[in-house]
């Protein structure tokens, strides 16, 4: 009788811990499904803050110092981005790709494998540097004319150097879910702790701002690949990535990353070398006004990038449209009166930041028509990328990229400025159109109006 007694209260205990095991699931896989909701918001938050910080340390250095001191800065951080990417770019993707799946498999990061990319990017970027101070007579002779700030190749290496830690820790971290952490180390806090200590500090020069930007760029990087070492496991798995592996994905992501990064980079350059660096500092300050837009056509686009994806495993070509369609149309509503009230107010808004921005009113109203454009056509590169057709795209990039390295300089030789601005425009909002029209070709979906082109019956 005794034994039955307890036979029964272990039988209701069992029951209630089921119960309550059952309640825990239930209320963490809700957890996983909100933060699977919420991430894309907080993915577009990040980087809209990003380009934020980097605007307001633009307008910063344009109201303290002048043209110039933006030009000098923006020239060394540019050029310092774009080495980072020659030494490392690809190798960023290879790791969130390999070890995001070998985390899947429940092969955690390692930190033998820590270790073996943190040597095979310092030999990268040891050669970069070696490029650097070998062409750096010829490089700050034409990009700055005389007006280099004082200590450029070493503010360019130091900033080379935190940007390749940055980028490798938020790959590192990105492949182990920790997503937000990932993106704020890599786009978000060198320059919101940059913007902090031009604010409250006395800087005068460009030069005090680039080693600023060095040693906080260099400590936090340094600091997000301690925090991966600790959140790495000791040793190596047999089922981790071996460093081959990535490297073998990493090469061709390699020059995808070049031709995604140096038009940027190339057009403030050109500008420098044509018109000097106070017309380069010009030049940047109305680009970072007219890409304000796009912080509106990156978060329409990636909030409906994963319903595209769902709709394209479903082969539901209509649901596509519709979405594509949604899509267009909210980006065209916002996008639209804002870059016409930019482009009315170009000149005051320059003005507001210094009297000697003026001149770049066509610059910034050409970067503003691009923008908005570019939320015309809708989107199509996105379409294009969740259905399969990333080498369209690349194909794409490659013509746009060697276009720019072409029109750039000749249609600044002619036409100044506003030359290069308009440019590389035509080139943004030529490729999106080429997607829009890729689209339909391929898919036979247009954007605009979200219909579907009937495909003819195949005869047996």
């Amino acid at each position: 009788m005794l034994y039955g007694r307890i036979l029964r209260f272990h039988s209701i205990v069992d029951t209630e811990k089921d119960d309550l095991l059952l309640q825990l699931v239930q209320k963490y896989r809700g957890t996983i499904k909100l933060r699977e909701k919420i991430q894309p918001l907080v993915s577009i938050g990040i980087r809209g803050l990003s380009l934020v910080a980097g605007f307001a340390i633009t307008l910063a250095l344009g109201h303290k110092m002048g043209a110039t001191a933006i030009g000098q800065y923006s020239v060394i951080t540019q050029s310092a981005l774009f080495l980072s990417v020659l030494a490392v770019g690809g190798l960023d993707l290879a790791i969130v790709r390999l070890c995001s799946a070998a985390l899947s498999h429940g092969v955690a990061l390692q930190r033998a494998l820590i270790l073996e990319i943190t040597l095979y990017s310092s030999a990268l970027v040891a050669l970069v540097i070696m490029i650097a101070i070998f062409a750096q007579n010829h490089g700050v002779a034409v990009l700055f004319q005389g007006e280099a700030p004082q200590g450029a190749l070493a503010a360019l290496i130091a900033i080379m150097l935190s940007r390749v830690l940055t980028r490798i820790a938020g790959a590192l971290l990105r492949s182990q879910k920790a997503y937000s952490w990932g993106q704020a180390v890599e786009v978000l806090l060198i320059p919101a702790v940059v913007l902090v200590q031009i604010q409250f500090s006395d800087f005068t020069n460009a030069s005090q701002v680039l080693i600023a930007t060095a040693i906080s760029g260099v400590i936090i990087g340094l600091l997000a690949l301690a925090a991966c070492w600790f959140l790495a496991k000791p040793g190596r798995h047999p089922d981790s990535p071996p460093i081959k592996a990535i490297f073998r994905v990493a090469v061709p992501l390699w020059g995808v990353a070049i031709f995604l990064n140096i038009a940027d980079w190339y057009a403030l350059a050109t500008a420098s070398a044509l018109f000097g660096i106070e017309e380069a500092g010009r030049y940047r300050v109305a680009l970072q006004i007219g890409n304000a837009l796009s912080i509106v056509s990156m978060a329409m686009f990636s909030l409906f990038s994963p319903q595209i994806s769902a709709a394209y495993a479903r082969k539901d070509l209509h649901a596509i449209g519709r979405i594509a369609r949604t899509a267009t149309r909210l980006s065209i509503i916002i996008v639209l009166p804002i870059a016409l009230v930019l482009s009315y107010f170009a000149q005051p808004i320059l003005i507001h930041v210094r009297e000697d921005f003026a001149p770049a009113e066509i610059v910034l109203q050409i970067a503003i028509f691009g923008q908005a454009a570019y939320a015309m056509f809708g989107p199509s590169g996105l379409v294009m990328a969740m259905t399969g057709h990333e080498r369209i795209q690349l194909a794409q990039t490659v013509i746009g990229t060697l276009a720019i390295l072409v029109a750039a300089p000749v249609a600044g030789y002619y036409f100044g400025l506003a030359g290069i601005s308009l440019s590389v425009t035509l080139v943004l909002v030529s490729r999106n159109a080429f997607s829009m029209y890729s689209v339909w070709k391929l898919l036979g979906i247009n954007v605009m109006t979200g219909k579907v082109r009937p495909r003819p019956v195949q005869e047996d």
